[in-house]
């Protein structure tokens, strides 16, 4: 999950009581550990074990989130 800011343009989110499971991508092949920010040109790589990426202007609150890995749940 990301989210990217740019020039501010992403202010004033709060995500609350998050329960995310970050799943694997049927499309790691084709585009590697990277989050797709189509059709923008911002492109960059992230770790393998990212579950949440907040970057550039982005104002986001966060409040109670848990996160887990689809392997985890799947053993």
């Amino acid at each position: 999950m990301g989210v990217y800011g740019v020039n501010g343009n992403i202010r004033e989110v709060e995500l609350h009581n998050i329960d995310y499971t970050r799943k694997p991508s049927a499309n790691i092949a084709l585009k590697g550990h990277n989050f797709d920010f189509s059709p923008s040109e911002i492109d960059f790589e992230v770790p393998a074990d990212c579950g949440l990426y907040i970057g550039g202007d982005a104002e986001v609150k966060l409040d109670n989130m848990a996160m887990r890995q689809w392997s985890i749940i799947r053993e």
